[in-house]
């Protein structure tokens, strides 16, 4: 029900899933992972700027399978609303980078390609990958320069 060691899967994965309501499909089917901190420990917050770069090479497994990372509110865990209407941005909507890589942004307003408003808000972001090819290694998220 909520996946396999053998599949990636721990028991902090399950844990953290059930809280997040993502109810841990297997992973063979969709992985997730969720982003709250930058990799240097320091929490997400409403009025910085992120990144997360992603190299589609190796994550799915074929073309039937899509990743997608979503904006939530830390506040409620609901999506934020803003005046772009832009929840998440997927595989199919991004614009790739001319090395075939993509940059998913995350500032207050929006602003840049592939970007998500977090409207100064404390947030967190879930990336999950659809009909992945094996166990993820997933891009961390990175604060920059505005």
């Amino acid at each position: 029900m909520f996946g396999k060691t053998s599949q990636g899967v721990v028991s902090l994965d399950r844990a953290a899933g059930v809280y997040l309501g993502q109810l841990g499909i297997p992973a063979d089917f969709v992985q997730y992972t969720q982003y709250i901190k930058t990799p240097d420990g320091k929490q997400l917050g409403g009025n910085g700027h992120y990144e997360i770069n992603i190299n589609p090479k190796g994550l799915i497994r074929d073309d039937k399978g899509y990743w997608s990372v979503t904006l939530y509110s830390m506040e409620d865990r609901y999506l934020i609303s803003n005046p772009q209407g832009r929840y998440s941005i997927s595989s199919y909507t991004a614009i790739a980078n001319s090395d075939g890589t993509y940059t998913v942004r995350i500032n207050p307003n929006g602003e840049g390609e592939n970007a998500l408003p977090t409207m100064s808000k404390p947030v967190y972001a879930i990336m999950r990958v659809y009909q992945p090819d094996g166990i993820i290694d997933f891009p961390p998220i990175e604060a920059t320069l505005q």
